[in-house]
């Protein structure tokens, strides 16, 4: 399991975000890209929830239910080297 921090959702109406700490299992992860409409999202709609700084970047990670989503902080070559090294497989190479 690896930790990450995740930006939800509070009000369900998309009008007040948060962050909270979440673990998820290597495992399931299907997919992970790159979340540019989040921060947009928080830039035009909400602000940014408190301590989060606006040049912070997202990723949306894709479970392999393909149902699930999660938007956490950090770019996502970051949180691919996160994700996968603390499984401990091999990185691609570039």
């Amino acid at each position: 399991m690896i930790k990450l921090v995740e930006v939800y959702d509070r009000s369900g109406v998309q009008t007040s975000f948060a962050l909270r700490e979440i673990y998820i299992n290597p495992e399931n992860v299907a997919l992970i890209r790159p979340d540019d409409s989040t921060k947009v999202l928080l830039e035009s709609r909400t602000g940014f929830p408190e301590g989060l700084d606006p040049r912070q970047e997202f990723t949306r990670i894709t479970l392999s239910d393909s149902r699930s989503t999660i938007c956490v902080v950090g770019d996502a070559n970051t949180v691919f080297t996160k994700v996968f090294a603390a499984h401990g497989r091999k990185l691609l190479k570039d």
